[in-house]
């Protein structure tokens, strides 16, 4: 389908986004930022309701206000790349995923999933594997890509210079956004570690759950249906069980290594026990094994988070070594997806 911005409904302006449905023939050819028009057989409110699921809700939660079906060979494009914005975020995309496929290899999907969030290209097997374990998040962008790649860009810029890390991870979060098309767990995390950042520059202490209440009302600000997306819901949830969990479990165990293992679990213990009850609701079942499965596998998998996000960058303009340097993530990513197959098959995964 077509997901229509700034639409217009027999002349008269949308309020929101609109989403077409079409046969796959007719939108071929059709570009992010291309202004077309569409001769639509029906045109109705989403409005469907089963279980726990409000179609109305979870469309405008999105910015949809309206549905319809285009008629055959009913979509024509009108003006090309007329919409700037859209068509440069969707090139850049298009650019990141290519140097991904050439790079690395069989385990592009993979990538791809926890580096842009795109998941189509991810085997049905491995995407079962990765909900069962419970570590699914890692292929949704959240703060946990934020902390590692913000992470690895503040060891790179100097500490004397806290606006100046303020202002370059501030434009590199927000083009982050915009390539992989403002997720809302995305656009949290950024506006919290944007909020820390900027209290480092202004010489004040650093408050999460006030950047976190910050984040929340920004994003409720610009779409106050957000607070019902599940998205948001189990982001929100899980970034404060994580902070209370993490200040309330912060003990020394007289060694570092010791230290890192019990944030880990504390971390984890907090974000599995407040998004429980949201994901039996939202989902209809638990994971028996997230907190194993977090435990044994995202260490794994911030490694590779890391090393493919350094990699991905040399690959822009050096696919060959690359390539190359590839084989390194890849075998983390098949380590990882190791485990996360045996603990998908133990007993009531």
């Amino acid at each position: 389908g077509l997901v229509l911005c700034n639409a217009m409904l027999n002349g008269s302006p949308i309020r929101g986004d609109m989403i077409i449905s079409a046969e796959p023939n007719d939108i071929t050819g059709i570009h992010a930022g291309d202004s077309i028009s569409a001769e639509c057989t029906a045109v109705y409110v989403p409005n469907a309701a089963f279980g726990t699921y409000n179609e109305r809700i979870a469309k405008l939660s999105v910015g949809i206000s309206l549905q319809g079906r285009a008629s055959s060979g009913g979509i024509r494009v009108e003006g090309s790349r007329s919409a700037w914005r859209f068509a440069v975020a969707a090139d850049v995309r298009g650019d990141l995923e290519g140097t991904i496929d050439s790079v690395f290899g069989e385990k592009a999907p993979i990538v791809k999933g926890f580096l842009l969030g795109e998941k189509d290209d991810i085997s049905a097997e491995d995407y079962s594997d990765f909900k069962t374990a419970g570590v699914a998040h890692i292929l949704t962008l959240s703060g946990f890509h934020v902390g590692l790649i913000s992470g690895l860009l503040l060891y790179a810029l100097p500490k004397r210079r806290p606006l100046l890390r303020f202002g370059v991870i501030v434009i590199f979060l927000f083009a982050y956004c915009a390539v992989t098309g403002f997720a809302a767990s995305l656009v949290r995390a950024s506006l919290m570690c944007g909020c820390m950042l900027l209290a480092g520059a202004a010489s004040r202490r650093a408050d999460p759950l006030s950047s976190l209440s910050l984040a929340c009302i920004i994003i409720l600000a610009a779409n106050p249906f957000k607070l019902f997306s599940a998205g948001f819901m189990l982001s929100f949830a899980a970034t404060l069980g994580i902070l209370m969990m993490t200040a309330a479990g912060r003990r020394s165990m007289g060694s570092r290594i010791a230290d890192n293992a019990l944030s880990a679990a504390t971390a984890t213990l907090g974000a599995t026990a407040a998004t429980f009850l949201i994901t039996a609701r939202c989902f209809g079942y638990v994971q028996s094994y997230s907190l194993i499965g977090n435990l044994l596998c995202v260490p794994l998998f911030s490694a590779a988070v890391v090393m493919s996000f350094i990699i991905l960058l040399i690959g822009l303009a050096a696919p060959g070594l690359a390539q190359l340097l590839a084989v390194l993530p890849n075998a983390v990513i098949g380590a990882a997806g190791w485990l996360l197959r045996q603990i998908a098959s133990l007993p009531y995964a």
